[in-house]
């Protein structure tokens, strides 16, 4: 499964039919034309605005005229997963809604207070030292993830909390506005109300971000979806029943008006307010109740064909082997329905041979159970067995459809590195070159620099000083030799005690992959 940077082409304008012609040009480009794309585009993802979800004249509505039939038309899971929650914590829940609006109000002032100070942040520091906590780092709220970001700024100021209070009781005498200031988010932040809130939504997030993180993988696979959101769900309603691990903590730690906290419960906060002005239990099991309907509103497409269907090729749910009258009915109305579905994609003859060859896989994947869904097809992919090649054509479809393009997101990173500031006056054939060579490019952690080094060696037409010492290490002949003949693994037999040849690469660094794979060809834009 591989994903490519096809091109960066500027829309004439940004409706429907200047987005579609700008993705179509792109496509041309790379040799995917209308016959291509009739033959082999299977879905196309999008973002979730008008211009691209439209029913009636949108991007990917416009891509099914092009190709004179249904193709799917997604939309990145993670996006809807992180609306959908989104939508829960925007919706109006009477005290559950201030309970948000509170954390978000101060967490949000907190990383902007010392965001734009270093003095301030030395003395933060300064105090965290004194404290023997770990040094302070806060992060906002525009990473490219929402709930990332949430996660990581509320999880921030709960760590650094006795910190952060000493600091703002210290701040708070100070002169003009940064005093008054800090005495009322100090009375914020000494509240009941806001940190009782913060643990329990540090919970519900938490709850949720092992989802999110699955659903920016690129090999996520159809029939993960299902699985992987109610996971989420079941976590947010044990919430309801049971409290989560920052919650309980709050609930041990808190007695008489004061709350152990820090790295080690050595520090003690004295909190205004009782225990009864913070959130009810109620309004806490509204918000839950508010998630669990909102992410299962935007995933209601789970429930239609073909997503429903493609379930069946979970290997992981099918019936062992052994209960054979069970395995043998397991599936066998959705996989008509698939093949009915995608019949515009094979002939009549392969169709039918699905059907006939669908026991046969059941057979053959029904005993991994241990492998996930997406390596035991792509080990029958690979091996092509003669009784199971028309059913491994309806497989291979499914494997290309994307429902993640964290990928993309990850494009438009790297364009944002690439067009910075400094370069503003980039035009965009220089930004798409180099866009490509940063796609197609390898990590340095998997880059050989063996063949890069013996054509700089060996390419200078008179030769370079530095196989005179090539020659002497590996005692070579200087005389009939050239610098043309000297083999390349010449160059790699130089002993470590020597000095490099090179200077040393860059540290180490995470790169993300884009393996989004497509059936002969598909699109993704936003």
């Amino acid at each position: 499964m591989t994903s490519a940077f096809a091109d960066l082409v500027e829309a004439e304008n940004s409706n429907a039919a200047g987005v579609f012609d700008a993705v179509r040009q792109a496509l041309e480009g790379v040799g995917l034309g209308q016959e291509e794309l009739q033959e082999k585009l299977v879905m196309v993802s999008l973002d979730g605005a008008s211009v691209n979800q439209g029913a009636s004249t949108g991007v990917g509505k416009r891509f099914q005229d092009h190709v004179g039939r249904e193709v799917l038309v997604g939309w990145c899971v993670n996006h809807k997963f992180e609306l959908g929650i989104l939508d829960s914590i925007k919706s109006k829940l009477g005290a559950t809604d201030n309970m948000i609006a509170l954390v978000e109000e101060v967490v949000d002032f907190v990383f902007r207070f010392y965001y734009n100070s270093p003095r301030r942040r030395r003395i933060l520091q300064h105090i965290s030292s004194i404290l023997e906590e770990d040094s302070a780092y806060f992060s906002g709220f525009s990473g490219t993830r929402w709930l990332a970001s949430r996660v990581r700024a509320y999880k921030a100021l709960w760590k650094h909390l006795p910190a952060v209070i000493l600091h703002f009781e210290e701040a708070s005498h100070s002169r003009g506005d940064e005093g008054v200031k800090c005495t009322g988010y100090l009375k914020k932040l000494k509240s009941v109300k806001f940190v009782q809130s913060l643990y329990f939504l540090i919970d519900a997030l938490e709850a949720l971000e092992p989802v999110s993180v699955a659903f920016q993988r690129e090999d996520l696979f159809v029939t993960e979806l299902n699985h992987k959101l109610s996971a989420a769900l079941i976590r947010l309603e044990g919430l309801k029943h049971e409290n989560g691990e920052k919650y309980d903590l709050f609930k041990a730690n808190f007695a008489g008006g004061s709350l152990k906290c820090g790295k080690g419960l050595d520090h003690v906060v004295v909190l205004s307010g009782s225990e009864n002005l913070g959130p009810t239990e109620a309004s806490l099991h509204t918000l839950v109740t508010r998630m669990i309907e909102a992410l299962n509103q935007r995933f209601a497409f789970l429930t239609t064909t073909p997503y429903l269907q493609f379930n069946i090729l979970d290997h992981q749910v099918m019936p062992p082997i052994h209960a054979a009258a069970q395995l043998y009915m397991y599936g066998n109305d959705e996989i008509r329905t698939l093949v009915d579905h995608f019949r515009g994609y094979f002939s009549q003859d392969e169709a039918a041979r699905m059907l006939k060859q669908w026991p046969d896989l059941k057979v053959a994947v029904t005993g991994h159970k241990k492998l996930k869904p997406v390596e035991v097809y792509q080990n029958l992919l690979a091996a092509q067995p003669e009784e199971l090649q028309a059913i491994l054509l309806l497989v291979e479809l499914a494997l290309t459809l994307s429902p993640s393009t964290a990928g993309v997101e990850r494009g438009f990173s790297a364009m944002k590195q690439i067009k910075s500031s400094k370069r503003s006056r980039m035009n965009a054939s220089t930004l798409s070159d180099l866009m490509r060579v940063g796609a197609s490019t390898t990590d340095v952690k998997s880059f050989n620099p063996a063949r890069a080094i013996s054509h700089w060696v060996t390419a200078a037409p008179r030769g370079r000083k530095i196989l005179q010492f090539i020659r002497k290490k590996v005692k070579l002949a200087t005389g009939k030799r050239t610098a043309h003949q000297i083999p390349e693994e010449a160059v790699a037999e130089l002993p470590e005690e020597d000095p490099p040849l090179l200077p040393a690469p860059p540290p180490d660094h995470d790169s993300d992959s884009d393996d989004d794979t497509h059936y002969g060809a598909g699109a993704t834009g936003h």
